[in-house]
């Protein structure tokens, strides 16, 4: 496959355009010669921010054409056909996935948040049931016991919690009934961190994949059940403007998903 040069340069002219953008700020505003003050303080525009994310678009997109010329296994004509028996199998996903939208993103995205949400969750847990199974069999070293007091004092705890946290660092021995209790508190607690982390790491990449891709308005969709809430169901089939905020699924567990609205679609 032969390497894409020409995205590679238009890549380089779009870092190019940014840090001029940034020079011009500092040289502008004279921060007494303190170039890092001078750059913490620098921010884009919303108008160069979308510039700047639709070239890079352009150039995502030309590398990917670059690529798929290079080793695709079906013509054009073969891509439109309902049989695709010799298609690699991540050419009939895609395929069905841009042609069925409306049908497949909700599960696609709710398939998503479950497993981000799953790993999340796990990469909290297991150090916390770590310390904890050692902190219970009095076998824990200095080094992990302040790891656990630092995790257990995260967040908001009840006074039951708070007092226990503070026998165990007085050294006060604390019973197995409470320290049960200690650990069912605290892994419940992670969980409903682990979700509210998912719902900002979706919310962050569906943003950025809208501004990657050119698009400006979503169709709000719910999952269509007895468990959506109230103020979602009111938003349910509306467009909205990406730069409206509030994305779907960024509110605590929230499973609505946003559908990109093509060019031409009238509001």
């Amino acid at each position: 496959m032969s390497y894409p040069i020409k995205e590679e340069l238009r890549l380089k002219k779009v870092f190019e355009f940014a840090t001029n953008k940034i020079l011009k700020s500092v040289k502008k505003n004279d921060f007494d010669g303190e170039v890092i003050e001078a750059l913490e303080k620098f921010e884009f525009s919303k108008e160069e921010k979308k510039e700047i994310i639709n070239l890079l678009g352009e150039v995502a997109g030309s590398t990917s054409k670059h690529i798929f010329s290079n080793w695709r296994t079906l013509s054009d004509d073969e891509l439109i056909r309902n049989d695709l028996t010799n298609a690699k199998k991540w050419i009939k996903q895609n395929y069905d996935l841009v042609n069925t939208t409306s049908k497949t993103m909700g599960e696609f995205y709710s398939n998503y948040k479950t497993d981000t949400y799953l790993n999340i969750l796990k990469s909290f847990e297991d150090p916390l049931k770590y310390r904890l199974d050692k902190l219970m069999t009095k076998e824990i070293n200095t080094s992990d016991m302040k790891k656990l007091m630092f995790e257990l004092k995260q967040g908001k705890n009840n006074k039951e919690i708070k007092e226990m946290i503070s026998l165990i660092e007085k050294g006060i021995n604390v019973s197995p009934e409470n320290l049960s209790k200690l650990r069912m508190y605290a892994l419940r607690k992670n969980e409903l961190r682990a979700r509210n982390e998912v719902g900002n790491l979706y919310s962050s990449e569906l943003e950025a994949m809208m501004y990657e891709n050119g698009i400006d308005d979503y169709i709000w969709r719910t999952m269509e059940d007895n468990n959506v809430r109230e103020d979602h169901k009111k938003r349910d089939r509306k467009i909205y403007s990406v730069y409206d905020g509030n994305l779907p699924g960024s509110d605590f567990g929230c499973r609505c998903w946003a559908e990109p609205v093509r060019k031409g679609v009238k509001k």
